[in-house]
């Protein structure tokens, strides 16, 4: 904005040399008022159409709600030194004799190259609409080519190694499958260290079982890495060498999983929730499931969750038995809960610390049935009698987990997608599970992780920005007071977007929550300059009002070449801002980059509205005018 002000008052400047002071205020004052509408109205457009941001929820929107609040405050800023303090610094730094821009080689070059690119379209609007219509097939072409993800993953330099086996593993076996992970981790010569966790720490937000496991794997510095080596690539040669029988491998990022964990409850990229009303019957719908699900193209790390298979020591009290020896069922259990569970008999004080007192059997007289079988109960004749003739003591496997959600039972099948895009592949997936397998009455499905993240956020957007849009159209249609021109400006939005959509394509990129923030940014720029050229249009047709198409023609090609300049600049300062987040590789840039293609593939094509404008714009005044020369 502080450009087009800048342009605009050094060329009155310039076109009235050697004038005084008052004078020269009073040309400044003039040039300011003479785009201080338009650039109100298009720095409304851009905060308006940035609303949308603000509307995010979940991860999303505190991920990209500061973003917003820096931008909209920074376009404050923005109009506070485009309408105040450039034309204050005017007054003292634009002094003597300026040099003319038409004696300036740069914007000699650019208008000696519009003009004539201009007048020619003007006289075949038919073929010059081609251009237009073709880069916006291109853009749709390009969008159903597209693939759809809730956030591109972000490089965090570390690796979560999150494998999981079945819920009867031992503690024993759990420690040397952990350590042996361990082990061929950091025999990998990328691996600086992996450090391993098993169970649950003494958290409530930490409920892991046993049977998973938590591995941060550090890499050495990435300057160290050969060549053409990514993280993901590192990911891929640790899953081919930890191959284990019984564990369902798991690569992600720490911060990332975490996230989604506490955000949604799956860890992987996608859960599949079950409900139901029957254990058994929910872990065999979640195994025909996993089998379906790893039919499909890209499906990673399928695992049904085992529900049932834990195994438990049972201990069926013969009341009969108990009976005959005056021994009630209380005694039995409170022998049984002192010597296997422990009891606590006292406190142990040290200063202000307590500990509990627990007295229970030796490890070696509880971890094997044959000697729990040995446990003496007292009765009250002073007999001591073997647990074995008062109860029977077998293994029975019963659920690892009973999970319930909504009142009701709960399975998951967790998995995650390689090589493809998050939701064509859930798509995909729904169709091969509704073909192939048919859920009893009162089952249901529902898909969650980053999938249900990704809908919700995409229905959010879907209400919001074509509101924002709305709003910007009469934001347009305030500032310039014609509805016809309010839309010709609004032509520019479809253009941006085929635009970047045709860059995205490109460059092999998914869309996204990242992506969909990029293009509700170009959709606040995109018509900044054709509101910019569209009231110098209007402004040069009220001037010399035009009787005939060579008039009409010739104020066309001078607005249009005053304008030309400023407006080029401003879309090449944009350009040329977001090209270093090309180049970015550091943490971080997954997510910039996706953000940045929509704006810089939208500018580039944008540019082509600075001729649409005035074209669509002489079609309209050119049928206004012979309609008023009919009349007379």
């Amino acid at each position: 904005m502080g450009i087009i002000m800048t342009e605009n008052i050094y060329s009155h400047l310039a076109e009235n040399p050697n004038t005084s002071k008052k004078d020269r205020i009073e040309i400044i004052v003039k040039s300011a008022r003479e785009v201080g509408p338009a650039i109100l109205t298009a720095v409304a457009t851009t905060i308006v159409t940035f609303l949308p941001v603000f509307g995010l929820e979940g991860s999303e929107g505190k991920l990209f709600g500061p973003l917003a609040w820096a931008k909209t405050l920074a376009m404050f800023g923005s109009v506070v030194v485009a309408i105040i303090l450039v034309p204050a610094l005017s007054a003292y730094l634009l002094k003597g004799e300026l040099k003319p821009i038409e004696k300036n080689k740069v914007s000699l070059f650019i208008v000696e190259k519009y003009r004539p690119a201009l007048n020619w379209m003007l006289d075949n609007r038919k073929i010059f609409v081609i251009f237009p219509t073709i880069i916006f097939i291109l853009g749709m072409f390009a969008y159903s080519k597209l693939g759809k993800e809730f956030m591109p993953s972000l490089n965090e330099g570390e690796i979560l190694y999150m494998p999981v086996t079945t819920p009867d593993v031992s503690m024993t076996k759990a420690r040397e499958l952990l350590a042996y992970t361990d082990k061929k981790l950091k025999e990998h010569p990328l691996v600086a260290d992996a450090i391993g966790k098993l169970g649950r720490a003494n958290t409530a937000i930490d409920p892991a079982p046993v049977a998973m496991f938590e591995t941060v794997v550090k890499l050495i510095p990435e300057n160290q890495w050969p060549d053409g080596v990514s993280i993901y690539d590192i990911m891929s040669e640790l899953d081919g060498e930890l191959q284990v029988p019984g564990l369902v491998n798991a690569w992600l990022f720490p911060i990332e999983n975490r996230i989604a964990m506490i955000s949604t409850g799956i860890k992987t990229q996608i859960g599949i929730k079950i409900f139901g009303d029957d254990l058994k019957t929910l872990e065999s719908i979640a195994s025909k499931i996993g089998k379906e699900v790893e039919k499909v193209k890209g499906a990673y790390g399928v695992y049904a969750e085992q529900i049932t298979g834990k195994p438990y020591i049972e201990f069926d009290i013969d009341r009969v038995s108990a009976s005959r020896y005056g021994i009630n069922t209380g005694t039995i259990n409170k022998i049984l809960q002192t010597a296997v569970g422990g009891m606590t008999i006292g406190q142990f004080y040290e200063g202000r610390e307590r500990y509990p007192i627990r007295v229970r059997y030796k490890k070696e007289l509880r971890d094997r049935i044959d000697e729990l079988k040995k446990v003496l109960v007292p009765s009250p004749l002073g007999q001591h009698i073997p647990l074995s003739e008062l109860a029977d003591i077998q293994i029975v496997t019963g659920p690892a987990a009973i999970q319930s959600e909504n009142g009701m039972l709960r399975s998951l099948v967790l998995l995650n997608v390689q090589g493809r895009d998050l939701i064509g592949f859930v798509e995909e997936a729904k169709e091969y599970i509704e073909k192939n397998i048919e859920l009893p009455k009162g089952y249901s499905i529902v898909w969650a992780g980053q999938y249900e993240s990704q809908v919700r956020s995409n229905n959010r957007l879907m209400m919001l920005v074509p509101l924002a849009l709305l709003i910007n159209l009469v934001l347009i249609y305030f500032g310039i007071k014609n509805l016809r021109n309010a839309a010709i400006i609004f032509s520019a939005v479809p253009i941006a977007f085929a635009g970047g959509l045709i860059l995205l394509w490109i460059g092999g990129f998914n869309t996204s929550v990242a992506v969909w923030v990029g293009f509700i940014a170009l959709f606040g720029i995109a018509v900044d300059d054709g509101v910019v050229m569209m009231t110098y249009l209007q402004e040069a047709i009220k001037n010399h009002k035009p009787k005939d198409w060579d008039g009409l023609k010739e104020c066309i090609l001078e607005a249009g070449s005053r304008r030309i300049r400023p407006l080029v600049m401003t879309t090449t300062t944009t350009v040329v801002a977001l090209i270093p987040i090309m180049w970015s590789t550091s943490t971080g840039s997954e997510v910039m980059k996706p953000m940045a293609i929509p704006t810089l593939g939208g500018m580039l094509v944008e540019l082509v509205t600075l001729f649409i404008i005035p074209v669509v714009y002489s079609y309209f005044e050119q049928r206004k005018m012979e309609r008023e020369n009919l009349v007379k």
